[in-house]
């Protein structure tokens, strides 16, 4: 559901309105620390 609102495939309206608000500002800046995370510990292990 929150991949729907975030790519636009819900209807227009409060549901779809708060549903891209969760997904852009609770959910991706965790992926992105994580991901980010997990890219030094990848560099990190190949300079060894």
């Amino acid at each position: 559901m929150l991949v729907e609102a975030d790519e636009g495939r819900l209807r227009p309206g409060l549901r779809a309105t708060v549903l891209k608000f969760l997904y852009n500002s609770a959910l991706m800046p965790v992926v992105y620390y994580v991901f980010r995370r997990d890219e030094r510990k990848r560099g990190a292990s190949s300079a060894e």
